[in-house]
C-alpha cells in the first residue's frame, strides 16, 4: 500500500495516493512511512488543515522530523500564518542545514511579507546549497518579477528551465515576462510548449489571448471566449 500510494503521488494521482497511504497507516505502517508521502498527497490536494493534523511538530531523532517540519511551514504558509510558517521552516533548517528547502520556504515567507532583499538573500543561500535546483532557480525568477525586475527574473527562469526543460510553470511564467517586454516570438515558444502538453491550462490561454489582442492577429476573440468559458 505504501508503495502504491508512493507511486499514485508521483503519477499525479494525490487522491488516490491519499486513499492508499491513509489505508496503510489503518494497518499499522509506523508514522514515519507514511507521514511524509501522505503530506504531500495532502498538500497537492490543498488540505491544508488535514495536513497539520497530520504532521505533528518534528520530533527528535526521528527520521521524518525534516519532511515533516517542511510540510507544515508550507501548509501554514498556505494558510496565511506566516510567522508559524518561518518557525516551521527555521526548524527544518536546524533538521538539516545542507537542504535548500526551508531557504526557499523562509524566502516565501519574506517574499509575501514584501521583504524582498531578505528573500532573495534566502534564496541565493538556497542556490549555494543545490545549485541544480530547478525549484530553487524558479522561486528567484518569481522574486525578481514581483520586484519588478524582468531581466534577472528570465535569467533565473532560464537557468530553471535548463535544469527541467519540461516544468510547465517555469515556461509559463518565462512567457509572462516575455510578453511584458514585448519578445512575442520568445512568448509564444513558451506558450505553445506548454499548450502542447496541456491545452487547458488557463493560465497560458490567458497569455494567448494577450498575445493574440497585442499583435491584432485573428484569433483573439476565440482565445477570449475559451478563457471565459474556462472561468465561467
Amino acid at each position: 500500500r505504501i508503495a502504491l500510494g508512493t507511486a499514485r503521488l508521483r503519477d499525479g494521482d494525490p487522491a488516490g495516493a491519499e486513499k492508499e497511504l491513509r489505508l496503510a497507516r489503518s494497518l499499522g505502517a509506523a508514522p514515519e512511512q507514511v507521514e511524509a508521502p501522505l503530506g504531500n498527497a495532502l498538500l497537492a490536494q490543498r488540505k491544508y488543515n488535514d495536513l497539520l493534523d497530520l504532521a505533528r511538530p518534528a520530533r527528535a531523532g526521528a527520521g521524518d522530523g525534516f519532511e515533516v517540519a517542511v510540510l507544515r511551514g508550507r501548509a501554514l504558509f498556505e494558510l496565511g500564518r506566516r510567522e508559524e510558517a518561518a518557525t516551521a521552516f527555521a526548524e527544518a533548517g536546524g533538521l538539516a542545514p545542507d537542504r535548500p528547502e526551508p531557504l526557499l520556504g523562509l524566502a516565501q515567507v519574506a517574499a509575501a511579507d514584501s521583504d524582498y532583499g531578505a528573500a532573495l538573500r534566502a534564496v541565493d543561500g538556497a542556490i549555494a546549497r543545490a545549485p541544480r535546483s530547478a525549484e530553487a532557480w524558479f522561486r528567484k525568477g518569481e522574486i525578481l518579477r514581483e520586484r519588478g525586475n524582468g531581466a534577472a527574473a528570465l535569467a533565473a527562469y532560464d537557468e530553471a528551465a535548463k535544469i527541467e526543460p519540461a516544468a510547465l510553470r517555469v515556461r509559463l511564467a518565462r512567457a509572462a515576462v516575455q510578453l511584458a517586454a514585448g519578445n512575442d516570438a520568445a512568448a509564444r515558444a513558451d506558450l505553445d510548449a506548454v499548450r502542447s502538453r496541456n491545452p487547458e491550462d488557463l493560465g497560458a490561454a490567458f497569455l494567448d489571448w494577450q498575445l493574440l489582442v497585442g499583435r491584432g492577429a485573428p484569433g483573439a476573440k476565440a482565445a477570449l471566449a475559451f478563457v471565459t468559458g474556462k472561468l465561467a
